[in-house]
């Protein structure tokens, strides 16, 4: 579909997401730690913040 995108020999390095992967480690001691309200929705919540901060901290790079 995107035959322009390969035209070129370059090759674009993906690096990890490194605030993602806080968000997921965070998000799973939260959801084990925190004894209020339900613990998935408690973890999403705090990797899904973690997941936003990045962007923000990513897109003004």
């Amino acid at each position: 579909m995107n035959k322009k995108a390969y035209d070129t020999d370059t090759v674009k390095m993906v690096t990890v997401n490194w605030f993602a992967v806080a968000g997921v480690i965070l998000g799973a001691i939260v959801a084990n730690v925190v004894t209020w309200g339900i613990a998935s929705i408690n973890g999403m919540v705090v990797a899904a913040v973690c997941y936003v901060i990045g962007e923000m901290v990513n897109k003004n790079k």
